[in-house]
């Protein structure tokens, strides 16, 4: 029971040692401004807490007067926490305020202000280096006297300040004595254990205490991955700091990234290195292949060629099963199939005599014709027939072969390999050449007479060659006689050796003329045929297709046929009549009625004519009106004609005004100014003196209402006016002249 509780306390003693406790850094003990106020006290977070554990213990003298100078979430009458005031505090760039609710993460600054209500600047920016993090919590209530005794009091001696985390056995304990204290100006402090503040201190700036350090993230242990996997980078680290990985996540190469906590975090970047393990395919080198008669087969490899181990499912090779899946052990690397395949034993083929000479030498070939090498047993002998066995090696999947040879005194076996086999051949082929038969190793043989006969056949053998070999002993005896056939084939249709070409001809083009086709064959004579076949287009009858079709057949019937393509097209539009005039020029307003013009097919008919009128203004040639007629034939061909009507565009000058100021002919207009803009304008009265003029009339900057050149009204009369304008197309200048009545009278 002893040790047990003996184990227990070191273990308690040990937790105990592990937790970092938040820890008071500076007293801002003589403050500026408003002293109850604008008093703090500078907290070192430890492993972080919650804001509402937070409580800070004042010393008894400094806890009088009031409720409102009580202790901070300490005692039955206490004051609570609410959320700091960090506009109070200048040169840091993250001054963020806490309160109830809140928490404060490990290894930073948090400022408590004695009193709500703070109000005194204070220079802040030796305490905020590399833009770190600094917390404010505030006391709901509002001190009406200091917080912490300043020098020179009535009341000197030591003042103890408890700062503690409920729920955990945190608690911090700093004592310092007035009497200490530099001096009793603005901005004395005390930095635990015994740092007071100097005697001309700057009474606004934090105490000189280490500047606050960001957060460090903390992340576990990055193990390697395997090329192609997801990424293992969290944005969150194991102590709460939220932030970017870059660069971006590459799962190819090995990569080294910065971790770059979001700005309200207060981290600090944090480099790591990603080991990306390349995805390795196992290599094998053994062999796959197998004869179909084995019986016993090598271990499959656990190692790969390159080093990976790993298993097989099947475990062992067996004939029934072709494909052997390898799992490797490690992750990185790449399952791999093997494909075992049974062979077919190959026969080894031999050219070798049936009969041998008694007495000749005899050396069997050990590679068969088909590359098989291997042995033979038993040893030849030159005396005696017998049965001889060739085995193969083993690194050949083969079977063994058994071969009689005879021993005799007349070998016509070494004749009989000698004359060629039955032959057939394609008429156009060369015959092969007769071949000389060797006597040397043939005994009981004397001569071979020679003999070639050719007879006509029936297609597709249109010849029969017969070559004859006569065998004469040494009595001039007939012992055997050997023959080859050699049939001629006519089994090749013939071939064109001249086609016309395909063509693409206008509707109205005339019938081609027969074309010259010739064609060969190697064997026989050729005869040449032509069809003709005409396929219309169902949608325009002037379109259609000639197939001639020309066959060639030789003597056997073989034929061979090719096409000539001829194309009859209608892709042009009706003609309208060439005489028909392109453009009209008219008097304005004497337009002609319009008239069907002359338009014609070559191919087809017309089958729709269709007219379609607009009309363009245009200053410089006058109005148009554009006739267009379209035509569209059978074949939904189309072409258009198109006929200008220009008329001329004139001034109009209206003959009266009314100059009363009743909005109805006040002045003068002159309509299609817009066509001459430079014109000049001259009214004259009966007398012919010029009582008005301007240049550029455009009726409303410039026009006549009546009065003359200086303003003054003209009397109701008969007036004349000149009216000169410029064609602006051509520069030509054009007078109109005519008479106002000027109208003054009312109804």
């Amino acid at each position: 029971m002893q040790k047990y509780l003996l184990g227990l306390l070191g273990l308690l003693s040990f937790i105990l040692q592990a937790q970092e406790c938040p820890e008071i850094e500076a007293i801002m003990v003589d403050a500026c401004g408003t002293e109850p106020l604008n008093e703090f006290v500078i907290i070192s977070t430890g492993d972080g807490f919650e804001i509402d554990n937070l409580q800070f213990g004042f010393h008894p003298t400094n806890t009088g007067g009031g409720a409102q100078n009580a202790n901070i979430n300490d005692g039955f009458i206490s004051c609570g926490l609410t959320a700091g005031n960090p506009d109070v505090y200048t040169g840091c760039n993250n001054i963020i305020p806490v309160g109830p609710g809140d928490s404060v993460p490990a290894d930073a600054y948090l400022v408590l202000q004695s009193s709500s209500g703070a109000d005194e600047t204070y220079d802040f920016s030796d305490l905020c280096e590399d833009d770190a993090c600094i917390y404010v919590v505030a006391n709901s209530c509002t001190r009406t006297s200091g917080a912490f005794t300043n020098k020179d009091t009535n009341s000197p001696g030591p003042r103890n300040n408890t700062l503690a985390i409920s729920g955990t056995s945190c608690q911090n304990v700093e004592t310092f004595n007035t009497e200490d204290l530099i001096s009793n100006a603005d901005g004395n402090y005390f930095i635990p254990p015994n740092t007071y503040g100097i005697s001309n201190p700057d009474p606004c700036v934090a105490p000189p205490i280490p500047p606050a350090q960001g957060t460090v993230p903390v992340f576990d242990e990055f193990q390697p991955i395997c090329a192609g996997d997801d990424s293992p980078l969290p944005t969150i680290s194991t102590n709460g700091v939220a932030g970017e990985w870059v660069p971006e996540f590459n799962n190819q190469e090995t990569t080294t990234y910065t971790f770059i906590p979001d700005e309200e975090t207060c981290g600090t970047d944090v480099e790591v290195t990603i080991e990306v393990v390349p995805n390795e395919i196992p290599e094998f080198s053994f062999t796959t292949e197998f004869c179909e008669s084995q019986n016993e087969f090598p271990a499959l490899p656990t190692t790969a060629d390159n080093g990976i181990e790993g298993t097989w499912e099947p475990e062992e090779i067996s004939e029934d099963n072709f494909t052997y899946l390898f799992t490797p052990a490690t992750d990185c690397s790449e399952e791999t199939s093997i494909v075992i395949s049974f062979e077919a034993e190959e026969e080894p083929i031999f050219n070798l005599p049936s009969e041998i000479c008694e007495g000749e030498s005899f050396e069997f070939p050990t590679t068969s014709e088909n590359g098989i090498s291997g042995s033979w047993s038993p040893e030849f002998d030159a005396e005696n027939s017998a049965e001889y066995t060739f085995t193969p090696n083993e690194e050949f999947c083969a079977s063994t072969v058994i071969v009689n040879i005879e021993i005799t005194t007349q070998n016509l076996s070494s004749i009989e390999n000698q004359i060629p086999g039955d032959l057939e051949l394609e008429c156009n082929q060369e015959l092969p050449e007769v071949p000389e038969i060797d006597l040397t190793e043939v005994c009981g043989v004397a001569e071979i007479n020679f003999e070639e006969t050719n007879e006509p056949g029936d297609c597709p053998i249109i010849e029969t060659i017969t070559r004859s070999w006569e065998v004469i002993d040494e009595n001039e005896e007939i012992l055997i006689t050997y023959s080859q056939s050699i049939s001629l084939l006519d089994n090749n249709p013939p071939f064109f050796t001249v086609l016309p070409p395909d063509e693409t001809l206008d509707c109205d083009a005339e019938w081609p003329e027969e074309a010259l086709v010739e064609a060969e064959d190697d064997c026989s004579e050729v005869s040449i045929s032509v069809d003709e076949e005409v396929i219309e287009d169902p949608d325009c009858p002037q379109n259609f297709t000639l197939i001639r079709t020309f066959t060639a057949t030789d003597a056997c019937g073989n034929e061979v046929s090719e096409q000539q393509i001829i194309e009859f097209i209608d892709d042009q539009g009706p003609e309208f009549d060439s005489n028909l005039p392109n453009s009209l020029q008219v008097e304005c307003g004497n337009i002609p009625p319009p008239s069907t013009p002359d338009v014609f097919d070559a191919c087809g008919e017309v089958i729709d004519l269709t007219l379609t009128e607009n009309v363009l203004d245009n200053c410089e040639d006058g109005k148009i009106t554009e006739r267009i007629w379209e035509a569209i034939d059978n074949c939904g061909n189309t072409s258009t004609y198109v006929l200008e009507i220009i008329e001329e565009c004139q001034p109009i000058v209206y003959e009266g005004i009314s100059p009363n100021n009743d909005g109805i002919n006040d002045f003068l207009e002159i309509e299609n100014l817009e066509c001459f803009p430079e014109n000049n304008f001259k009214v004259f009265n009966r007398y012919g003196k010029q009582v008005f003029h301007t240049q550029n009339y455009d009726n409303q900057l410039r026009f006549f209402d009546g009065t003359d050149q200086s303003g003054k009204e003209l009397v109701t009369g008969t007036y004349f006016y000149i009216f000169s304008y410029s064609n602006s197309s051509n520069g030509e200048t054009k007078t109109k002249k005519g008479w106002i009545y000027i109208n003054r009278e009312t109804n």
